[in-house]
């Protein structure tokens, strides 16, 4: 009986632990505390987060004229600073990172920079495949579908800082269906 009942604890574990996960993935799919607090508080969570999880230091410089970033907008540059700054952890091995997020002339400036090991850029960004970076490949599919830039600056031993620019303006949305929400 004891070993029924402790085979049964580990399932009940186990399946918790699925249904938390799958929680944490409808989130990252939609995440409705971007929508619901704004980008700037949303960013202090996920600052908290890392730093409890990680036991790294995130630092967010938020420079913005704009009393609300549009809702589209805001989803999306939460979903990228969220990746990059996962990246940094996951690769760099820095104990810092740092996040700004500055509107300037009709666009959104976000930087990500760690102070980590570093990796030598290729020359063209489908070779980040080749060397498991395959989350800068989906930031740079999701901001050239936003009709924005970015850049990776990294050598080794250095750390590495990335800069994406997104537009602002309605009329940038990139054909999304939510479009008609970011002329708001």
């Amino acid at each position: 009986r004891n070993i029924d009942k402790r085979l049964f604890d580990d399932i009940k574990g186990l399946i918790q632990r699925d249904i938390f996960e799958i929680r944490e993935m409808c989130h990252e799919l939609y995440p409705v505390m971007v929508e619901d607090l704004g980008l700037k508080q949303s960013l202090s969570s996920l600052k908290r987060k890392c730093e409890v999880n990680y036991n790294v230091i995130v630092e967010i410089n938020y420079i913005t004229n704009l009393k609300i970033i549009p809702p589209f907008l805001s989803i999306q540059a939460f979903r990228i600073i969220k990746e990059l700054v996962h990246n940094a952890i996951k690769h760099s091995s820095s104990r810092k990172i740092v996040v700004t997020v500055e509107e300037t002339h009709q666009f959104l400036s976000i930087q990500v920079k760690d102070y980590g090991v570093g990796f030598k850029v290729p020359s063209h960004l489908l070779e980040l495949s080749q060397t498991n970076h395959l989350g800068l490949i989906t930031i740079q599919k999701r901001v050239h579908q936003l009709k924005g830039t970015m850049t990776i600056h990294s050598e080794l031993g250095t750390g590495t800082c990335i800069s994406v620019s997104l537009p602002i303006t309605a009329e940038e949305g990139g054909g999304n269906e939510n479009q008609n929400i970011i002329s708001r």
